[in-house]
């Protein structure tokens, strides 16, 4: 329940899933996935479970690996922080 509660609150930024009956368990405890939160999937799978829930997948691993998972994880990651330094920038100007 803790965890749920930390994503529900949007405390979480990245959410690994490992397996389609995660991706259920935690469907049934969030009704509602916050925008701020991205989700990596390990494999296509899992990822076809969280859009089977109405979950948009950031990026999925290219290998189902500690690794692939740290790449993609990074990779979303990244993209997020030039995201926000260029609302950041387009702030200031305006």
């Amino acid at each position: 329940a803790r965890a749920s509660q930390l994503i529900c609150d949007g405390r979480v930024s990245v959410a690994v899933f490992y397996s389609p009956s995660t991706v259920t368990a935690v469907r049934d405890c969030v009704a509602t996935w916050p925008k701020a939160s991205r989700i990596v999937s390990i494999g296509e799978r899992t990822a076809e479970a969280c859009r089977d829930h109405s979950l948009i997948v950031a990026a999925i691993a290219r290998e189902p690996s500690a690794q692939g998972v740290y790449e993609a994880i990074r990779d979303v990651l990244e993209r997020r922080g030039g995201q926000e330094s260029r609302q950041h920038r387009a702030s200031r100007l305006a």
